[in-house]
């Protein structure tokens, strides 16, 4: 049977919001809401015809073509509104929480989700994003759809170096939305034991002219992130230089990237998603036969994403009901279910729902061909079929209840707790890695209550031994459960005063072990989109040669502790009384006008043995000027 769907204009849009609206689903009149079957509406901003939508759209089709009934047995329908925000999201998530959406999705895009994101996090209804970026800070209300930068470039460079065999990777950006993918693989590479400091594209020079640049340290693999026709661009101009290595990217399935290839230079190319229409499984070819038929077009890792999250938001209000207290409470308790992408599985913590990654190479004709599966950091047989989902008889029969017994015994927390993911957890005097000493820390699986945070909610108060500390929020590190929008805000204890002195005094007692100093160079006037270079020198002020190691370097907002960039660089081994530098290309393109701070730290696992551990960390305030950003 055909399916039907009923488009109609919203029935009331702010003045200030000039969009264009789409009701897909049910359509009923204000009365219907109050009598009999319920019509529960999820909102999601972004284009009408764009993929969050479709695949919202398709799950919600299904499940009220299947029936779907409250947990008192009252049965509901399902509809979806959708609102092409352009710029003016935060008015369209407004709105949309206004016409009580049980839930929100999108925006998507890593832009417009770090633009919005105080506004997605304090909507007070379930938001999910498909932003990938580690800039975006889920957790609370606030969901993600696909795995993030940081597990996807992990999957990306294990895969590259064990499979592939690569070595001497080169790294390169195109634009600022390519800075989180970017660190992210270069962090990846680091806690390996490689280097690669990523090559900034000039926006005002052709994309060729990074090419010499690239090649200069003779690399086997480049990997590229940024705008896919700008991506398409530089492998042409790599193979044309005659770089014969391996190629990877993430917008490899795109098709502007294809568009920009000569037919044939399509193969071969190494790509990374959450999701592919060439994963042949019972589901997915379901899924693809389906968006096909209602839309015309094959679906992209977008649109799957929104569908195994609609789906596992539609299962939640089947289980636990409609309301946003109630469907937070049970996504934290969902056990994990299998979705195109892999498994549904918001018991990942921190808002993350799927750490699912799949890695492609494209064929004769440009198509993905998957050659490796990961979930998180665990690789997986690549041709297993994943069991089909239940159907709704089946699970509605008596012999399997809805809930495993285990979270439904458990007691819910008062206030918001949190419990470590991590092997360890440092607890600290105050919200940052430059607050020293470590008070103590806390073991995988400890759970805490959280009394206070930060602008940013990236760092919580608790108590600890007596006293207040801190302990960072970070997703992969804390899983959240409760409403962290209704912790106060704690006022930051000042910030460790650093060592003026950028050198080591001449003068000072020979020592028997390694000591290592950092000074911050000269780097001149920041200037918003204009590239610069922040030099870091480490010095060997021991009798002892100094194996090598690593540099971390954080730009971050001082205005709410935002993180602008943050990546990686290793040093050589240095010998007694020598002095290496350390270089971070750089262009910053975002809170111009603004005070920014430069964190680096040393050595920061503690693996080089010295007589001072206290001196690894610098700091330095700046202001990005605006130059000739608009």
């Amino acid at each position: 049977m055909p399916r039907k769907r009923i488009l109609a204009a919203l029935c009331t849009l702010w003045a200030v919001l000039a969009v264009a609206a789409l009701v897909v689903g049910v359509t009923p009149t204000r009365a219907a809401l109050f009598q009999g079957s319920q019509t529960l509406t999820i909102g999601v901003i972004g284009p009408v015809d764009g993929p969050t939508l479709r695949g919202v759209s398709l799950a919600v089709d299904d499940a009220n073509a299947r029936g779907v009934t409250l947990p008192t047995g009252e049965p509901f329908t399902l509809q979806v509104v959708a609102i092409d925000a352009g710029d003016q999201v935060e008015a369209a998530i407004r709105q949309l929480v206004q016409t009580n959406v049980v839930a929100l999705f999108g925006p998507d895009d890593n832009a417009g989700a770090v633009a919005n994101l105080v506004a997605m996090s304090t909507a007070d209804v379930p938001v999910f994003t498909a932003a990938t970026s580690t800039d975006v800070r889920t957790g609370g209300f606030l969901f993600r759809t696909r795995a993030s930068d940081n597990v996807r470039m992990n999957a990306l460079a294990d895969f590259m170096l064990n499979d592939v065999g690569a070595q001497n990777f080169t790294v390169y950006q195109g634009n600022d939305d390519a800075g989180s993918p970017t660190a992210a693989f270069a962090l990846a590479l680091a806690t390996r034991g490689i280097a690669a400091s990523p090559v900034l594209q000039d926006p005002t020079r052709p994309v060729a002219d990074a090419v010499p640049v690239l090649l200069q340290n003779q690399p086997d693999a480049v990997v590229a992130f940024g705008e896919p026709a700008q991506v398409g661009q530089l492998y042409v101009a790599l193979r044309e230089a005659g770089f014969a290595g391996a190629f990877a990217t993430d917008v490899a399935a795109d098709p502007d990237f294809k568009a920009a290839l000569p037919p044939m230079q399509r193969s071969g190319i190494y790509g990374i998603a959450a999701w592919s229409y060439a994963w042949p499984t019972d589901a997915n070819t379901d899924f693809l036969l389906n968006y096909a038929r209602t839309f015309g077009e094959l679906p992209d890792a977008q649109a799957a994403a929104a569908y195994d999250a609609a789906n596992g938001l539609i299962a939640i209000i089947e289980r636990a009901g409609s309301t946003p207290s109630a469907v937070l409470a049970s996504i934290l308790s969902t056990p994990p279910q299998e979705s195109l992408q892999g498994t549904f599985n918001p018991a990942l913590g921190g808002g993350e729902t799927t750490n699912d990654v799949l890695i492609f190479e494209t064929n004769l004709n440009g198509a993905p061909s998957p050659v490796a599966r990961y979930a998180g950091a665990e690789r997986l047989t690549l041709d297993v079929t994943p069991p089909a989902t239940p159907t709704p008889e089946a699970s509605a029969t008596p012999t399997e209840p809805p809930l495993p017994p285990t979270p439904l015994a458990s007691p819910t927390p008062a206030g918001v707790i949190g419990t470590v993911l991590s092997d360890f957890l440092n607890v600290r005097p105050g919200p940052g890695v430059v607050y020293q000493p470590v008070l103590g820390q806390l073991q995988r699986g400890e759970q805490v209550q959280l009394l206070g945070t930060v602008q940013g909610y990236q760092w919580f108060v608790i108590n600890f031994r007596g006293q207040q500390a801190w302990i960072s929020g970070d997703p992969t590190l804390l899983s959240l459960f409760g409403d962290v929008f209704s912790l106060p805000l704690v006022p930051i204890p000042a910030t460790p005063t650093p060592i003026a002195t950028p050198t080591p005094i001449a003068t000072a007692t020979p020592i028997t072990a390694i000591n290592l100093v950092a000074g911050i160079v000269e780097y001149g006037t920041p200037t918003c989109n204009v590239p610069f270079t922040l030099g870091f020198d480490v010095a060997n002020l021991g009798t002892q040669a100094s194996p090598g190691g690593w540099v971390s370097m954080r730009d971050i907002r001082v205005a709410d502790g935002q993180i602008v960039i943050d990546t990686a660089a290793q040093f050589p081994a240095i010998a007694p009384g020598q002095t290496v530098r350390v270089n971070f290309p750089l262009n910053i393109s975002t809170y111009y006008n603004e005070t920014h701070r430069f964190s680096l730290i040393i050595d920061g696992l503690n693996q080089i043995p010295e007589t001072n551990e206290g001196d690894n960390i610098r700091e330095v305030e700046y202001t990005l000027q605006q130059g000739g950003c608009p």
